[in-house]
């Protein structure tokens, strides 16, 4: 009889749900403490213990690398959740405003970032990404990240006309979102793994499955081709690729690396993520 997926699990995503769990099994204090190590303070070397901390790692810096935020300037993060972001773009002096529906993570963000003495502080707002509460071309820059993929085509379309509508001209539209084409070789990748250990492969569910999970994945063409049809042929992609080095288990893709200083293309492809930016005209 094969074992369950609870039984045996995928060791990575037990893990880290594991560390996860027993940090919020402390209260609010163990939630803060473990958004402040794995999205805030990533690049601490101290902080490499969590699993989580090489997610952060390959999302922000090459984010924040394109966005480029300046002091003086103002700038929209959508989607802003706990605030990792806009904490980033607060530390550089330029003005944030974080934006989110979900009450509960900026309410944490705010918190951690007073307790870091973050200066200036952001101004959240508690609002729908797709229904924007402001005034047309009031924003320097506007920035998406990992919002895209809890979207429906409907909502995807009203978000980024929402965006392109309060962006000032030369404004910059950044955005980034899980790269379909690889979550699908992870998930191939994972059922193998499944067989090899005697688990159900049905039993390795995809991200995209389940509430609040990624219902609108794309990969590096269809985003691309989905952007350009709403703001035109200027919309650039960017590679993310990272050459961080191995810890343990989860350098999942070691052979990425290789492929990618062979076929500079594999770069689009085997990216974690897609980055993608647009300046209005």
């Amino acid at each position: 009889m094969r074992k369950k997926l609870r039984d045996v699990g995928n060791p990575l995503a037990l893990e880290e749900y594991a560390q996860w769990y027993s940090m919020a099994a402390k209260g609010e204090e163990g939630e803060l403490a473990w958004i402040r190590a794995v999205h805030y303070e990533f690049d601490k070397p101290e902080n490499s213990r969590f699993l989580g901390v090489r997610s952060s790692r390959e999302r922000i810096p090459p984010l924040l690398k394109v966005l480029s935020p300046q002091k003086g300037e103002l700038i929209l993060d959508i989607g802003a959740g706990d605030g990792a972001i806009s904490f980033r773009i607060a530390k550089t002096g330029a003005q944030c405003v974080a934006l989110d529906i979900n009450e509960r993570a900026m309410r944490l963000g705010r918190k951690l970032m007073h307790s870091m003495g973050c200066n200036p502080l952001p101004l959240w707002i508690l609002a729908d990404g797709c229904y924007l509460p402001f005034r047309d071309a009031c924003f320097d820059k506007v920035v998406c990240a990992d919002v895209w993929e809890h979207l429906t085509l409907e909502q995807k379309e009203r978000l980024v006309n929402e965006a392109a509508r309060v962006l000032k001209p030369g404004g910059l539209f950044v955005l980034t979102t899980p790269n379909g084409f690889r979550v699908t070789l992870g998930l191939i990748k994972w059922r193998f793994w499944a067989l090899l250990h005697g688990v159900n492969p049905k039993d390795i569910k995809p991200a995209w499955e389940g509430e609040g999970g990624h219902i609108g994945i794309d990969t590096p063409k269809s985003f691309l081709r989905f952007l350009q049809k709403l703001l035109g042929k200027n919309v650039k992609l960017v590679p993310t690729v990272t050459f961080l080095r191995p810890r343990r288990r989860d350098d999942d893709f070691w052979f990425v690396r290789i492929l990618c200083q062979i076929i500079p293309p594999f770069k689009f492809w085997l990216s974690a993520r897609i980055l993608a930016f647009w300046q209005k005209m």
